[in-house]
């Protein structure tokens, strides 16, 4: 198990801490029992894997279950960005010392002594973590989440790495995955060996009385019970197309439009119904910060020169503009996934010829300000 992509021998990764973040607690988060009751049995295996297609709440749902489960956590969010085998490991084991401080020592000498040897590395970090002293104690847990790992699930040596650590890790440490597609990494055989729990679409699906309830957390007018029948039939469910609803539609939502929610048919409706509605200036920060993956105020005011990004980003947050903050401090954010699908088409045809002059400058203030 070698690496065909190491860098050279003691090269420095730079880590971006925000992906490291667990997501903050949301004051008005829907409480599904069930869910939660699934997550604290997964705890039990080695694999938790959380799979289901964008909208259906996957990482809230793993966010909010973490706030309140009395464990130690380890949150890695990941990007297409971080797809060599090298950068993993980096944030693998920077993300372990989160819960256990120190370790991985021999580990990340390995890696920068001899990146290309994978599995030596491996066998050195799952070692470390096997005789870590706070995971002696049988009735200890300790929780890795990786989130969207879907962007990197194409990376052969990615996957076989993360096939090999969950293999063998001790009973004490459970890791998360949290993805919109199964990876390849062995999930028959996890669940033959009764190291697997799953929790997929048909487990993430509102129901009448969540949606119900769903309604009265946004605090929005509890709409009669037909209305509720028509959009658990049109979303099955779905919860962003629950939300639309919610936020864009009332009474007059075009169910025919999410019937089925084919990943098109959401960006239509995103453009016609919520970005063609927005201010000019609003959507040009937004179709601009969109070539970046975090978004702070910082950065976003060095690439679009200007100096109210925060005020910006704030107000998106607020109004549930389909961006999500990554820490408890509200400084750095993302756009949700299907509205940053929406943002980069509409961006790759209208304004292509800004992309090197932006990502030139989100470069020039990573080097002197990046939160590394």
């Amino acid at each position: 198990m070698k690496s065909k992509l190491s860098p050279n021998k003691g090269e420095y990764i730079q880590l971006l801490s925000a992906k490291m973040q667990i997501p903050p607690k949301l004051p008005n988060f829907l409480y599904r029992k069930s869910l939660y009751a699934a997550l604290d049995q997964g705890v039990k295996d080695s694999l938790t894997l959380v799979s289901a297609p964008s909208g259906y709440g996957k990482s809230s749902l793993v966010s909010q279950w973490v706030h309140q489960c009395n464990m130690p956590v380890g949150w890695l969010t990941f990007d297409k960005e971080d797809g060599d085998i090298v950068t993993f490991l980096h944030y693998l084991i920077a993300v372990l010392r989160k819960v256990m401080p120190n370790v991985g020592e021999g580990a990340l000498a390995v890696l920068r002594s001899n990146p290309g040897e994978i599995k030596n590395i491996l066998v050195t970090l799952i070692n470390e973590v096997t005789n870590y002293p706070a995971l002696t104690d049988d009735a200890i847990r300790h929780i890795i989440v990786i989130d969207d790992f879907h962007t990197i699930s194409e990376n052969v040596e990615i996957l076989n790495a993360v096939s090999f650590f969950i293999h063998y890790l001790p009973l004490q440490l459970h890791v998360i995955i949290i993805t919109r597609t199964d990876p390849k990494i062995q999930l028959r055989k996890l669940k033959i060996q009764g190291k697997l729990h799953e929790i997929r679409s048909n487990d993430l699906k509102l129901s009448f009385k969540e949606i119900k309830q769903l309604f009265k957390l946004l605090d929005r007018e509890i709409p009669d019970d037909e209305f509720v029948k028509n959009i658990l039939q049109c979303t099955d469910g779905w919860i962003t197309g629950v939300l639309l609803s919610s936020s864009y539609g009332g009474s007059g939502l075009n169910f025919d439009q999410l019937r089925g929610f084919p990943h098109n048919e959401v960006i239509r409706y995103l453009d016609e119904e919520v970005f063609t509605n927005l201010p000019d200036d609003l959507q040009n920060f937004m179709l601009r910060t969109s070539v970046l993956s975090n978004l702070t105020s910082g950065l976003c005011d060095a690439i679009l020169d200007r100096t109210d990004s925060k005020v910006v980003l704030q107000y998106l947050e607020k109004e549930n503009l389909f961006i999500a903050p990554l820490d408890d401090r509200h400084e750095w954010y993302r756009y949700q996934s299907y509205f940053h699908d929406l943002l980069s088409i509409k961006f790759e045809i209208q304004l292509v010829h800004e992309s090197n002059q932006l990502l030139s400058k989100a470069s020039a203030w990573f080097e002197e300000y990046g939160d590394f």
